[in-house]
């Protein structure tokens, strides 16, 4: 796949993901976490299965390990980020999460031995101050659910981080299943345990369930599992901002108040955001050029 049709498609999910927090933000009014997750990944996973089955039947252990890897990190994001919703608002809940552009180099620097660039320490430093005006409350500190989405938000860009890595070595459709699968899974577990039945009647709540279902679960994270690989960081970076754009637009148009000092801070996080990007594009520059260099002198 060409880079600029995967770029078109990341763009696509992204919007689709950015609309799906105040469709959850309302939807955790109806029911609760577990009940939400339960509904929307096992008719997404038994759909899935009826499409992608033989690719299940397909899949080596060496592959079955990579997926369980990515898996997990897609599990705890997502219930960091559920639960961390239920308890903020879906406008803080998408600008955290979208400082994973911001974590994901720190991983990578950590993992993949690079040192730390001062700017990029600094562009952390940028993301602090803009989350802190945005999170903060009047008596200075943060909210349970920030805290919890913040901790999601650190789970996703360990799978993006190994999504890049073992994505072009595992079949899409079977990593979606067992992603879907692990959490329906867990999640089946506490609405039992809870005994959390909730059954949804008014029009309003079937249309967004069935929208997270088809778009926000199954279209995208099928195309987020084949396309991502071939994206540069960077551009991912960039493409990454179009989510909690998207999502504050349509928390503002069903009713949520934003602030001044939030949209300031907004602002300063995607001002953080798009340095770091910058940064990591100028260093990807720069290692291009030494290596022109080593070709040119060999």
């Amino acid at each position: 796949m060409k880079p600029i049709v995967a770029i078109f498609w990341l763009v696509i999910l992204n919007v689709i993901w950015g609309f799906s927090f105040p469709f959850m933000d309302y939807l955790l009014g109806e029911m609760s976490v577990f009940m939400l997750l339960f509904i929307r990944f096992s008719i997404s996973s038994i759909i899935l299965l009826a499409i992608f089955y033989k690719q299940l039947l397909q899949m080596s252990k060496k592959e079955f390990k990579r997926i369980l890897i990515i898996s997990i990190a897609y599990l705890l994001g997502m219930y960091f980020q559920v639960i961390g919703l239920s308890k903020s608002s879906s406008t803080n809940t998408a600008f955290i999460t979208s400082l994973t552009v911001i974590i994901l180099p720190i991983i990578l620097k950590v993992l993949d031995k690079h040192i730390l660039a001062k700017k990029m320490i600094l562009g952390i430093a940028i993301a602090t101050v803009g989350i802190s005006l945005m999170t903060l409350q009047s008596n200075m500190t943060f909210s349970r659910g920030d805290i919890i989405v913040f901790l999601g938000t650190i789970c996703f860009a360990f799978l993006y981080y190994f999504l890049g890595k073992y994505g072009n070595q595992v079949q899409t459709g079977a990593l979606t299943i067992i992603q879907f699968v692990i959490i329906s899974f867990v999640s089946g577990i506490f609405v039992i345990w809870n005994g959390d039945y909730h059954v949804l009647t008014n029009t309003k709540s079937l249309f967004m369930i069935v929208f997270l279902i088809i778009f926000c679960t199954i279209v995208a994270s099928l195309l987020h599992n084949k396309v991502q690989h071939y994206v540069p960081t960077a551009f991912v970076g960039i493409i990454f901002l179009l989510e909690p754009i998207a999502a504050s637009t349509l928390a503002w148009l069903m009713g949520e108040t934003i602030t001044i000092r939030q949209g300031l801070g907004a602002i300063i996080v995607i001002i953080s955001v798009l340095f770091t990007i910058e940064m990591a594009k100028s260093d990807k520059d720069q290692e291009q050029a030494i290596l022109s260099q080593v070709e040119q002198v060999s």
